[in-house]
Order: structure tokens, then C-alpha cells, then sequence
């Protein structure tokens, strides 16, 4: 399972359940570092309206974050 929930299966089944809520993401990464941004969709992409993940070490962590970060603004990020 955790092998599942650190790989690409897992950062597509988090990217759908954050379609269906209504945000498009955005996935950016190179030398090691990721960072993903969520939209609000329908709407243009704008920094104003996005919201980041801090850059992070795996796409499935930088996703988790910034998913995080949408549905539970100002909470204290999730463990490892």
C-alpha cells in the first residue's frame, strides 16, 4: 500500500478526487525537487487564485501538500 500511495497511480487518483471538488493541478518538478499548484477550475491561472505546495522531494508529497493546503486552508500540514 505505501508502495501505491508514493507512485504515480496514487498522484492521478489525488489529481481526479481534486478534479471533482473543482481545482485543476498543475505539477512541475526537476533535479529531485517537485512543487504542484492547485487552480480553482474554470477560472484562469492566476497566482492570485492558486494554491502552492512547498517544494517537496516526490510529485506524490508535493500534491499531497498542496491538496492539503486547498481544502484546509491555515491547518498545519500533514506528516511524511
Amino acid at each position: 500500500m505505501a508502495r501505491w500511495l508514493s507512485g504515480w497511480p496514487a498522484v492521478g487518483a489525488l489529481a481526479a478526487a481534486m478534479a471533482a471538488e473543482g481545482w485543476d493541478l498543475s505539477l512541475a518538478g526537476g533535479r529531485g525537487l517537485w512543487r504542484a499548484t492547485f487552480h480553482v477550475s474554470g477560472r484562469e491561472h492566476s497566482p492570485a487564485g492558486a494554491v502552492h505546495s512547498p517544494l517537496a522531494t516526490s510529485p506524490w508529497r508535493a500534491v499531497h501538500l498542496a491538496a492539503w493546503r486547498a481544502l484546509a486552508p491555515g491547518a498545519p500540514a500533514p506528516g511524511p
